[in-house]
C-alpha cells in the first residue's frame, strides 16, 4: 500500500540564499505521540524512558503508548515543561510492519495511530515487496535545520505515476509548543541543511530501506 503525500502548506522562511516565492499557507497543530529515550522533563528537570508500551518519566509519571520498537530521534525543550519528542516506531507488533516517525507532546493527550493521520515518512526508502524499484525516497534533519529555524525537515522524492520523480520538502517548524509546517517544491533548500548539519546544528535521521506489503 503506498503512502499519500500529505501537502501542508503555510508562510516561508528564508534560508541565507535568495528568497523563494511564498507559498499559500496553512497552519496545523499536531497532536501528541509516544516513544523514548533520555530527555528533559518539566523545568528541564528529570528524563523519561521508554518502558513497554509506556513512557515513564523520573518523576513517576507513566504515559500509556501505542508505539513499538520506539526510540528517540530528536528532543526539542519547553522551559517549564515536558519536550517535544520526535519518536520513530510501528502501530504493530509485527517486526515486518513500516517504522514511521511521530511527534510527541506527553503533556497532550495520546491520538490513537490506527488512521495513520499522524505519521510521517522516516527516512530512507519504500518499495512494494516484489517492485523493482522504491516509489519513495526521503533524507530527514532535526534540530535547527534552518538558520534561525527549529524543527524537522525532509527532502523527498516520490515516484509519479509517469515514472519520473518529484522533489519536495516539507519543513516541520516547532518553536516551544506551537508547530506548523511549510511545504516547498525542489530541494534548494538542502545546501543549507547540510551546511547546518556540518556545524553541529541539527542532525541527519539513519536512512531506512523499507519494503511494505503489495
Amino acid at each position: 500500500m503506498k503512502w499519500p503525500v500529505v501537502w501542508f502548506m503555510c508562510a516561508c522562511w528564508g534560508c541565507g540564499q535568495a528568497p523563494l516565492p511564498p507559498v499559500p499557507s496553512v497552519v496545523t497543530t499536531l497532536p501528541a505521540a509516544s516513544g523514548a529515550v533520555p530527555s528533559e522533563g518539566p523545568s528541564d528537570t528529570g528524563t523519561y524512558m521508554v518502558q513497554g508500551e509506556h513512557i515513564v518519566g523520573s518523576d513517576g509519571s507513566r504515559t500509556a503508548i501505542a508505539l513499538y520498537d520506539a526510540t528517540i530521534q530528536h528532543r526539542f525543550p519547553r522551559s517549564g515543561q515536558a519536550p517535544i519528542l520526535l519518536v520513530q516506531g510501528r502501530t504493530s507488533k509485527d517486526h515486518g510492519a513500516r517504522l514511521s516517525l511521530y511527534v510527541i507532546d506527553i503533556e497532550r493527550p495520546i491520538p490513537s495511530w490506527s488512521d495513520g493521520a499522524h505519521a510521517w515518512h522516516t527516512a530512507g526508502s519504500l518499495q512494494e515487496r516484489g517492485s523493482s524499484e522504491p516509489f519513495y525516497r526521503g533524507d530527514v534533519f532535526s534540530g535547527d535545520v534552518l538558520p534561525g529555524s527549529t524543527g524537522v525537515i525532509w527532502y523527498e522524492r516520490i515516484l509519479r505515476s509517469d515514472g519520473a520523480w518529484e522533489n519536495s520538502t516539507t519543513f516541520l517548524r516547532i518553536e516551544g509548543g506551537a508547530m506548523d509546517t511549510t511545504v516547498f517544491f525542489g530541494h534548494d533548500r538542502l545546501p543549507v541543511t547540510q551546511r547546518q548539519a556540518f556545524k553541529g546544528a541539527c542532525r541527519m535521521i539513519a536512512p531506512l530501506a523499507q519494503e511494505l506489503p503489495s
